[in-house]
């Protein structure tokens, strides 16, 4: 009679089902002791390479849907290997065992939303061609962006830009939407605004440097960056920015507040506590600035960022912190705090996102006021000869010029 079959030559199906009908923690306790400790079984010479070659076709079987195994018996045996001889149990069998499986990828369903676009880049970038081009919209691809090919047979695949022009759509959008909305709320809450600024006065007068401002914004935040994709998401775009936008108008209701960061107001109304804030801020930003700086280390750009920061302060805040007239209004501040958070990390970009709220909220509610208020305005007035200026007129004798009074500067 012929002999039978040795257990190393059993089929795939008879291994499988016979594993099966083991329960967990045997089918746990045997391929623990058969593998590592090297038990003798049937066939001592070929133990340790029949039990990796089980491994090796439960995982093909699984691959390929033909496997009579439970899946939850399967994953204990495969991840359950013990480290450094010792028995290893995961977290998430705990997890399983104490919560419902349908909370499991709660988390990350929730981060998904919150993170989502509400409108893709490459959608609204095919609608705006078809639109535009009149004809089918180019395939945008993402795994065209990196090709080097540089022939116009090719083009159709590649990203020419529109990319980056959908997200400073979106940015320009955003902004604009936010100053419309928030200048009649907050009027309706009674917070404290401009009463003879109106929304004729921002189309007329402050919405073409609003687009400006955030033209710069777009380019120094590097917000045109793949690993940004997009400030229309919830998290932490929208969400941030709405309370950037808030808490400055909400923060006046707190007497100790109200005050404006000029040097007047520094030298001679602050009161202590405002002087406890400002440092409990200071200490904030400065451990903000610790992470960026190791953000920007750890990626390599700390010598490029550094000098460019170095730059912008030059050109926009040291011409004018020694004028006597200088006030550093909200929207210009957060304006250029923003745009200096130029980190792929999230927490970077919350603040970004409030920095931008912060802004709106100044537009808003205030309109976009110079910096070097009243001499801002004397010297467009002079500079053009406006009538209104007559008063500050001195009769030089020479004709046609005309001369002015020089400009009156506080005296702190």
């Amino acid at each position: 009679a012929t002999p039978p079959p040795k257990s190393n030559q059993r089929s795939k199906h008879q291994k499988y089902t016979r594993l099966s009908s083991r329960s967990p923690s045997s089918a746990n306790e045997d391929s623990f002791d058969n593998f590592h400790n090297g038990e003798e079984g049937e066939n001592e010479q070929d133990s340790s390479l029949q039990q990796q070659q089980n491994v090796h076709e439960i995982l093909d079987v699984i691959t390929h849907n033909n496997s009579t195994v439970p899946p939850s018996s399967v994953s204990l045996e495969l991840s359950s290997f013990p480290i450094n001889g010792q028995h290893h149990c995961e977290k998430s069998s705990l997890f399983e065992k104490c919560f419902p499986r349908r909370f499991k990828y709660l988390a990350s369903h929730l981060r998904k939303i919150f993170a989502a676009n509400f409108v893709d880049d490459y959608e609204l970038l095919k609608m705006y061609r078809k639109l535009c081009c009149n004809r089918t919209a180019r395939r945008i691809d993402n795994n065209s962006l990196d090709d080097d090919n540089d022939d116009e047979d090719d083009f159709e695949g590649k990203d020419d830009g529109g990319v980056a022009l959908m997200k400073l759509l979106k940015l320009w959008t955003l902004v604009v939407l936010g100053i419309l909305i928030l200048h009649p709320f907050a009027r309706w809450m009674l917070w404290e605004i401009d009463e003879d600024y109106t929304l004729s006065n921002f189309f007329f007068y402050d919405f073409q440097s609003v687009l400006a401002d955030m033209l710069f914004f777009f380019i120094v935040g590097r917000l045109y960056q793949p690993h940004n994709p997009g400030i229309d998401s919830l998290f932490p775009w929208i969400l941030f920015m709405t309370f950037g936008a808030i808490y400055p108008s909400v923060a006046n209701n707190f007497e100790f507040l109200q005050h404006s960061l000029s040097m007047y107001s520094i030298m001679c109304t602050w009161p202590p506590i405002l002087f406890v804030y400002a440092i409990a801020l200071l200490v904030m930003a400065g451990v903000l600035i610790v992470g960026l700086v190791r953000s920007h280390y750890r990626r390599g750009v700390l010598g490029s960022r550094l000098l460019e920061s170095i730059v912008l302060f030059l050109m926009y805040q040291v011409p004018f912190v020694t004028n006597d007239n200088f006030h550093l209004h909200h929207w210009y501040g957060m304006w250029w705090l923003g745009m200096q958070s130029n980190a792929p990390e999230w927490w970077i970009r919350c603040f970004m996102a409030y920095c931008l709220g912060c802004y709106v909220n100044g537009i808003a509610v205030y309109g976009r006021d110079p910096i070097l208020a009243c001499e801002y305005a004397f010297y467009r007035s002079t500079n053009m000869e406006c009538a209104f200026m007559e008063c500050y007129e001195v009769d030089t004798g020479a004709g046609n010029e005309t001369e002015y009074k020089p400009f009156v500067t506080p005296d702190w």
